[in-house]
């Protein structure tokens, strides 16, 4: 145990080894660790408690470790387009959480976040992969409610991941503040009612940056001044192909309309992925 009374991940992982740290944040850190019955490597988020944030942000990781497990269970495919969640524990000491860890799979790429510069044909691969894990998520009855190029992680052979569910919600979840990211928030996300057509606004949100980026602008109702900023009717996206005219007419105006203000004006995840599907054949064919 550290001398300040803070528990490390080595102190409560018993099964595993603990190797390498792979990535730090503000409350958890990353490492990769080794299953000691058969060698296999995995990754773990570590989150020890120092003050009430932690507790909050514990929340937010078994709450993730739930949502992950549903989704693996209610899979019709063997695609797995969601990292997969091994186990959860929270660490007591005297009856207090002074801890806690999600074991998940271990991955290998980037987020998309690190790297935008990918050719057409890759991105329309990359966010149909997208669009089926939404799929395998909304089937198990979640949302994302936090898709972003950060949450994308993208393999060497384009295989595609989708990380980070502590924001993740049962569909119709209702919202009295703003949940999300700034620059993907839908506007539902400040206080309204979560759909399936949230994750395809997060979704537009994100492939707008992909292809130009920069994040959809938005404005700042009075409301929710304090938790940022929500596109609204009043606000005009530029449509990406006047910000970068390699980019295909009917493409940019499907994220256009992906980041519609209102749900009913936005396509299905399931319309998107045939529209992108259908995009990439005629690209190959060269009738775009």
């Amino acid at each position: 145990m550290a001398k300040s009374g803070t528990l490390r991940l080595q102190d409560v992982l018993k099964d595993y080894w603990v190797g390498k740290r792979l990535g730090i944040g503000a409350r958890s850190e990353v490492y990769e660790v080794k299953r000691k019955s058969d060698g296999e490597l995995f990754a773990a988020k570590f989150i020890p408690v120092r003050n009430e944030e932690d507790l909050r942000v514990i929340g937010h990781l078994e709450n993730e470790f739930r949502v992950l497990t549903a989704i693996q269970e209610g899979r019709t495919s063997g695609i797995g387009i969601a990292v997969q969640a091994v186990e959860f524990r929270k660490v007591k000491r005297l009856f207090k959480v002074r801890a806690a860890y999600l074991v998940m799979e271990r991955l290998r790429g980037r987020a998309l976040s690190e790297q935008r510069d990918y050719e057409l044909d890759a991105v329309l691969t990359v966010f149909r992969q997208v669009c089926l894990g939404l799929e395998n998520a909304h089937r198990a009855g979640y949302i994302h409610a936090d898709l972003k190029p950060q949450n994308i992680l993208v393999g060497e052979h384009l295989d595609v991941k989708l990380i980070d569910f502590g924001f993740a919600a049962p569909i119709g979840s209702e919202l009295s503040s703003a949940k999300g990211t700034f620059g993907y928030l839908a506007p539902e996300q400040a206080g309204g009612r979560l759909t399936e057509k949230t994750d395809v606004f997060n979704l537009g949100a994100a492939l707008y940056w992909v292809l130009t980026g920069q994040n959809i602008p938005s404005i700042m109702p009075g409301e929710h001044q304090a938790a940022g900023f929500v596109p609204t009717e009043q606000v005009n996206i530029p449509p990406p192909s006047q910000i970068d005219p390699q980019v295909p007419q009917e493409l940019s105006d499907m994220v256009l309309r992906c980041c519609r203000p209102k749900e009913h004006d936005r396509p299905t995840v399931r319309e998107l992925k045939q529209y992108l599907h259908g995009l990439q054949l005629r690209l190959d064919y060269g009738a775009v």
